[in-house]
């Protein structure tokens, strides 16, 4: 188990366990991100350490859609109050893994960002074949769409309309902006909030968001996209070399 997932003083506090989410959901393949099984795995620890309370906090730039679907289905599931405390930054996918909990605190100075699902197509052929791959990655990227607006539309209390306009136009909301467009419960007036350094997984993210604000944008420059993007490609080429390997 990622040992960052769980805090270390849970067992000094045992009315309450905290889980941190701060890097990218999802595993990247090399180490970096934090799964859904860890997320599950870190939960059972705090159950077994007889917590009843739980606090998730959150600095993450968002990454699997699915990966934080089964999140918030764990962290909605657990039985007994939770709250979201957003430190730092909320985006994509965590946007919508803070509000399994039943409130949801957040800096002034914090951030959360709404979008439309993305992925990316690596497709060769004609030029039929590739409009066909196309449509074939738009047709689920389009479900998941309609599946985070459900959650936004049922959790925030705005209608369906305006959870995808907010989407389409990624939107970055501050800590009170979020409030005030129910997404979040309480603004914390002090300073525990803040947003900090990023792993290359989060980064390599944030780097490729349309609006993002400039502070957060320049955390996925200096080469942390092009060491993301030469280690993925390093992996497939293994890969394939592996799968002929082997036959």
């Amino acid at each position: 188990m990622n040992p960052l997932l769980v805090d270390p003083q849970a067992k000094a506090k045992p009315g309450k366990g905290t889980l941190y989410l701060y890097d990218a959901i999802g595993s990247d393949g090399f180490g970096g991100g934090i799964s859904a099984i860890q997320v599950v795995d870190a939960l059972k620890e705090l159950r077994a350490g007889g917590h009843r309370e739980l606090e998730v906090r959150i600095s993450s730039p968002g990454g699997s859609v699915f990966d934080g679907m089964a999140m918030y289905r764990a962290i909605s599931e657990w039985d007994g109050p939770k709250t979201a405390v957003v430190d730092g930054l909320a985006a994509s996918a965590a946007s919508f893994v803070m509000l399994a909990a039943d409130k949801v605190q957040a800096g002034a100075e914090a951030m959360v960002m709404v979008h439309e699902a993305w992925g990316g197509l690596f497709a060769a052929g004609t030029a039929d074949e590739i409009v066909a791959a196309a449509q074939a990655l738009a047709e689920p990227l389009r479900k998941a769409n309609e599946a985070i607006v459900s959650i936004y539309a049922s959790r925030t209390g705005n209608d369906e309309k305006k959870c995808r306009a907010l989407m389409a136009a990624e939107t970055w909301m501050t800590g009170t902006e979020a409030k005030a467009a129910g997404f979040v419960s309480e603004v914390l007036q002090d300073e525990r909030a803040k947003v900090g350094t990023v792993t290359d997984s989060a980064a390599a993210i944030i780097a490729k968001f349309k609006n993002a604000p400039e502070p957060l944008r320049a955390m996925g420059k200096s080469g942390v996209v092009e060491r993301m993007e030469a280690r993925l490609l390093f992996h497939r080429v293994a890969e394939a070399t592996k799968r002929k390997a082997t036959t």
